[in-house]
């Protein structure tokens, strides 16, 4: 979390299924920095743990189309909040190699992206 906040991250959210009490991050909830949806999966498949951590580990497919819908549920709820979205996992990072943070970053490949082709984004 602190990575992704020295980064230029202005909020993170989360989608979570369950996690222990003592994961969860109420510090940067309180100060607005994260937000944590919960969710379950759809319709007729399991939600308790361990069935659902069995079902998902035999049956990639639907773990892969699952997937699917905390990304989409992300990008929908806030195309219009905020000017930049990137969808992670958990362990993954953008770490910007020539800019000071990701906000740099994205302004520059904006800016770079225009240049190529005068297309209204």
């Amino acid at each position: 979390l602190e990575l992704l906040l020295v980064l230029g991250a202005d909020t993170i959210f989360f989608y979570k299924f369950d996690v222990h009490s003592n994961v969860e991050k109420d510090y940067y909830s309180s100060k607005h920095l994260v937000s944590v949806t919960p969710i379950s999966l759809p319709g007729w498949y399991p939600n308790t743990p361990m069935l659902r951590e069995k079902f998902l580990s035999e049956n990639i497919l639907a773990k892969r189309q699952n997937e699917l819908i905390p990304y989409n549920d992300c990008l929908y709820r806030n195309l219009y909040r905020f000017e930049f979205i990137a969808l992670l996992d958990i362990d993954e990072v953008i770490i910007p190699v020539e800019h000071e943070n990701c906000n740099e970053l994205m302004k520059d490949l904006v800016k770079m992206s225009l240049k190529t082709d005068k297309l209204p984004r």
